[in-house]
């Protein structure tokens, strides 16, 4: 199960489209996932504008297979891991869905609230964070990525 999520997931992404045609409610953002090796994975998140070499987001992930779904577990890049932020995918009619598995990760001061739907060649994916219910950051709206490269 996860060779057939990572031929889908690897690669780098774009939303250039979407931002294109609403660009007052869409910024250009870019993401890549790239196998390090030793079972461990690169996600990296930036704006066109910033450039690749800004990230606003960047982590090591690693995967494991249980009989719920895919976990994705979430590592800091000086190997720290942080449970809290990891994300379960299950493969539901063909498209693999992703979520954070509780509410208690905190990204940027906030409640990250992540889900993304992945097929081959699309990527969707909304990242919102909250404080006391109200949103602070993010977009409620799925951003619509195409992708760029497999990997």
């Amino acid at each position: 199960m996860i060779t057939e999520f990572l031929s889908c997931l690897l690669g780098r992404w774009s939303n250039k489209d979407q931002a294109y045609s609403n660009p007052s409610k869409y910024a250009w953002i870019l993401t890549s996932w790239e196998d390090v090796g030793d079972g461990k994975y690169l996600s990296k998140q930036w704006y066109h504008y910033e450039g690749e070499k800004k990230p606003y987001r960047e982590r090591l992930n690693t995967l494991c297979e249980t009989e719920s779904g895919i976990i994705i577990q979430n590592w800091s890049l000086d190997g720290i891991r942080n449970e809290k932020c990891d994300i379960i995918v299950t493969l539901d009619n063909g498209r693999w869905k992703g979520k954070n598995i509780g509410m208690d990760c905190i990204v940027r001061g906030a409640v990250l609230h992540s889900n993304f739907i992945l097929s081959p060649g699309q990527l969707r994916s909304r990242d919102v964070g909250y404080i006391d219910n109200k949103l602070i950051w993010g977009s409620k709206d799925y951003y619509h990525l195409g992708r760029l490269t497999q990997r």
